[in-house]
């Protein structure tokens, strides 16, 4: 029998099989050796020809303008104007504290000395700090020139002393300094924030550092880390840390332990963080009982009944809620699905996140969504801002939402903090009164902390509890 003629490509064919011999019978494959092609021998080449061609090794500035936009549009609005806040006091803290402008990476000591300047603490004992009471020192000192050293005398100085470290607190802002933060609108008013503000604003630095290249800050540290990117042509994955991220001074030893620190001196002095009222059944139910008949009336109906009965829901939540994500079910019932959330930032589909609206709630929304039909909405945002001669306008917005409990407290005599924050905390704690079951709150409200659904639970039956009632017991 002849041997099979030769074709074109046999011969490459058979290299190829010489160059796999050796892997099948156990030796080492030979390396493989980069592809060669020209740019051109690719069909879709040609393209970049007619147009000006890319350098890989940086961004246009069209690109980086588009990358900025989905940083800020993938990015929560709360979250974004938070940060550019934080970073705008942090620049005119710096530059009133030191006469320049913030520069990253920032020096540890400037981290310490803005701790220093907004952590309230007590005055040291003997030190002549500004928050110390005069009066009381001027006593200890006459008294220490006529000797008086009997027992007596010195528990009173002991307990002046004390009365003073607790109602004089101080930081080492100057007054002057602190003045003209709230002059310029970069603080609400004068004083020491409160811890959270404090820690908050050391995160936003540290993230800054994180994402922003060494050199002058702006408000938005996504901004300064995509023009990073767009002059750095070694950038990828671990390679790309940058000088700024590996000196992050909010990392640092001691700027940590005086943060924990400062945290326990707060606990110390029994200064716990300010909650909102939760908006329990009965206080709800007042609140409801303000709304008539008018458009703003239905809409509030709806809208408290919505947040309150679909798990708490947050305000961002409320006010971005859209007609697209509500399907009426059952006749009479409604769905709510929830596309995106605090602990859902990307848009999953979970079973948890379709929410039920049933009873009163469902009553209350199909009375509102008559009226959006009737001015004829059929898409788009749920609650909107009503005006003058009663048109439909803009979506609310998520202050909108709190002004709207706020406002309907008032009108109900209530008294107390409240803010939308009141309805989330109000379900979970009217759930714990009822002893519902845990999971079936958490599936509701999306909790992922059992911690944080258990602080209702536990503070709510506390109160039920017969251990707290024995003294009255028979």
């Amino acid at each position: 029998m002849n041997p099979p003629s030769s074709k074109p490509g046999s011969d490459a064919a058979g290299a190829a099989d010489t160059q796999a011999a050796p892997a099948r019978a156990g030796q080492a494959p030979a390396a493989l050796t980069p592809l060669s092609h020209p740019p051109v021998s690719h069909p879709p080449a040609p393209l970049a020809q007619r147009r000006a061609a890319l350098d890989p090794k940086s961004l246009q500035d069209t690109a980086q303008r588009a990358a900025r936009a989905l940083l800020r549009q993938g990015e929560a609005s709360n979250t974004r104007l938070s940060y550019s806040s934080a970073m705008r006091y942090w620049c005119a803290w710096y530059a009133a504290r030191y006469g320049a402008a913030l520069t990253l990476p920032v020096p540890v000591p400037v981290v310490i000395q803005f701790i220093v300047d907004h952590a309230a603490r007590r005055p040291d004992e003997g030190s002549e700090e500004p928050g110390q009471n005069a009066g009381d020192a001027e006593v200890a000192g006459q008294s220490a020139e006529l000797g008086d050293s009997s027992p007596t005398h010195a528990k009173e100085t002991k307990r002046r002393t004390r009365r003073t470290a607790t109602a004089a607190l101080v930081t080492q802002l100057p007054p002057e300094v602190d003045a003209a933060l709230v002059a310029g609108g970069y603080k609400g008013k004068l004083g020491a924030p409160s811890l959270n503000t404090l820690v908050h604003r050391i995160a936003v630095l540290s993230k800054a550092h994180q994402l922003a290249p060494m050199g002058p800050v702006g408000a938005s540290a996504n901004d300064a880390g995509i023009s990073a990117a767009a002059q750095d042509p070694g950038r990828s994955g671990r390679a790309a840390q940058r000088p700024s991220e590996r000196v992050n001074p909010c990392a640092d030893p001691l700027v940590r332990e005086l943060l924990a620190r400062t945290r326990r001196a707060y606990a110390q002095r029994g200064a716990a963080p300010k909650r909102q009222r939760a908006l329990t059944k009965d206080p709800l139910q007042l609140l409801l009982a303000t709304c008539d008949e008018s458009l703003a009336g239905k809409r509030d109906r709806a809208l408290l009944l919505f947040a309150w009965a679909t798990g708490g829901r947050r305000r961002s939540e409320v006010a971005s809620a859209t007609l697209e994500n509500l399907q009426r079910v059952d006749g009479d019932a409604f769905v709510y699905t929830l596309t995106h959330s605090k602990t859902n930032q990307r848009g999953d589909l979970r079973p948890e996140d379709v929410k039920p609206l049933v009873g009163s709630a469902a009553a209350a929304m199909r009375h509102w969504l008559a009226v959006l039909h009737a001015h004829g909405v059929r898409e788009g945002a749920i609650f909107r801002r009503i005006r003058r001669g009663g048109h439909l306008a803009e979506p609310l917005a998520a202050a909108a939402v709190r002004d709207i409990v706020k406002s309907r407290c008032t009108l109900a005599g209530i008294e107390g903090r409240f803010s939308a924050h009141s309805l989330r905390a109000g379900f979970v704690t009217e759930a714990g009164k009822q002893n519902l079951p845990l999971a079936e709150t958490m599936a509701l409200t999306g909790h992922q902390s059992v911690a944080s659904v258990v602080g209702y639970f536990r503070a709510e039956n506390s109160l039920k509890s017969k251990a707290s009632r024995m003294l009255d017991e028979a």
